[in-house]
């Protein structure tokens, strides 16, 4: 399923908005409550296939240097679980981490690849176990 698509049912948004919180309340739990603020614009970008460059503070639109790993996460996590509503895999590739980390252009990612990976594969393993991603699909 395309993420525009998947993106377009509330339902959908707010379940993808949930897994983006677990992992962050893990992954960065003193960011978290800041970053959570940027789901929506992010999710937003995400559904257009397109991401907030971290490293680009003079534009419209971006958000600055900050190197927020929210900017990796959410359009991940909305990627994976479009895939899985259309019958693909619920699983994060290293690959698409490494990707997203480059279109971001984030310094944080590259340090923090093997969380990153780890992290939302666990709170995507947990979503599907609990059925989650079958009643936002």
């Amino acid at each position: 399923m395309d993420v525009g698509e998947f993106l377009s049912d509330p339902a959908h948004r707010e379940a993808v908005r949930a897994l983006v919180g677990r992992v962050l309340r893990e992954i960065e739990p003193v960011e978290a409550e800041v970053a959570l603020e940027y789901v929506d614009p992010l999710l937003d970008l995400a559904a257009k296939d397109e991401v907030a460059v971290v490293d680009l503070w003079d534009e419209p639109g971006r958000f600055g240097n900050a190197d927020l790993l929210v900017h990796l996460i959410v359009p991940l996590i909305a990627k994976t679980m479009a895939r899985s509503a259309g019958g693909g895999a619920a699983v994060v590739t290293r690959g698409e981490v490494k990707e997203m980390i480059v279109r971001v252009r984030s310094p944080r990612g590259r340090r923090r690849l093997d969380d990153l990976e780890r992290v939302i594969n666990a709170a995507l393993a947990e979503s599907v176990s609990r059925g989650e991603s079958r009643r936002a699909g």
